[in-house]
């Protein structure tokens, strides 16, 4: 049986779909059209596999009306999305989640090594260390783009700030106790 193939405007006037809605799925690579159109089947299963479950969809059933009105047949629900995801931390041999920076997990075992901390101290501290790579990641990310973007500041500036913020209150939370790099207060001697 030959495919009939669709174009944004078919899954828009399908359903009630903006066609920014589909626009923003193609953008996101949750949807592809090759040449302004693509196959309605194709475009389904590529939609089920990389949709989020979580968030109410209407680009979906539209395309399942589309496949319904012409006769075709439905994919396959794939049953790789309804799995839970592992929420297991791979940790390498210090203790460190492997999926921080080499800078972190040294900074982990420095940490570690120094204080017995409890399994909520750890997850605070591991939340530390994850904000601190995410800002490096975002000022990275500045240093490649720049921080206006479309005359608009970067999206990464707002992330840069706002994890920062969270490895100081998490290091806070921790209340290590740090040894001041000076005596506090005013110099002797005036």
């Amino acid at each position: 049986m030959e495919h009939k193939y669709i174009t944004v405007a078919d899954i828009v006037r399908s359903g009630n779909v903006s066609k920014a809605a589909v626009y923003k799925q193609i953008r996101a690579g949750k949807l592809t059209f090759k040449d302004g159109k693509a196959d309605p089947v194709k475009l389904l299963a590529e939609w089920r596999k990389k949709r989020d479950p979580s968030r109410d969809d209407k680009i979906g059933p539209a395309l399942e009306q589309i496949i319904a009105a012409a006769g075709l047949p439905q994919p396959a629900q794939s049953t790789e999305s309804s799995k839970p995801a592992t929420t297991e931390t791979v940790m390498d041999t210090n203790g460190a989640p492997l999926h921080l920076s080499a800078e972190m997990r040294r900074f982990w075992k420095s940490v570690t090594d120094e204080y017995e901390l409890e399994d909520d101290a750890l997850l605070i501290l591991r939340t530390a260390c994850e904000a601190f790579d995410r800002a490096q990641t975002a000022r990275e990310l500045i240093a490649r783009e720049g921080m206006i973007v479309n005359n608009r500041r970067h999206p990464a500036v707002d992330i840069e700030a706002q994890s920062q913020s969270l490895f100081l209150r998490a290091m806070r939370a921790l209340g290590l106790d740090v040894v001041p790099p000076g005596p506090i207060g005013r110099p002797a001697g005036r």
